[in-house]
């Protein structure tokens, strides 16, 4: 239902599976996908991946960007001090803490730092990343 023919030249309106792949079914993001499957609308995703990990596990952003954690059970995205980061170490500082089942999990930052999180059950794997928010400067 995009309806734009771009650089594809097909005048079909079935034009799904045009080379760009961003309507190919196998997204999840065409109309007949669950709704829960929809990523958050955010500046940057966070997924965790097969292994498990984060991906990306390292991230800068600028203040003012939203980031998206996309989970699944038993898995959290937990921030924690570096400490307790480099030691695999699940104890939260009081920053954000989200699970699969939490909403949207969307933060946006206002600051610049860095935010070491990692996923409460699977610390010791280690299951970890960095976000390190820079100014706009």
């Amino acid at each position: 239902d995009s309806g734009d023919d771009d650089d594809s030249g097909d005048d079909d309106d079935s034009g799904d599976d045009d080379d760009s792949g961003d309507d190919d079914d196998s997204a999840g993001d065409d109309d007949d996908s669950a709704g829960d499957d929809e990523p958050p609308s955010a500046d940057w995703l966070v997924e965790l991946t097969a292994g498990p990990a984060f991906s990306p596990s390292e991230l800068t952003v600028t203040i003012g960007d939203s980031i998206a954690f996309i989970l699944q059970p038993p898995h959290t995205a937990t921030e924690v001090s570096e400490d307790d980061w480099n030691a695999n170490i699940a104890t939260s500082n009081g920053g954000f803490r989200f699970t699969a089942d939490s909403g949207d999990n969307v933060i946006t930052f206002t600051s610049a730092g860095s935010h070491w999180y990692l996923s409460e059950p699977f610390a010791a794997v280690p299951v970890k990343g960095v976000v390190h928010v820079v100014s706009d400067s």
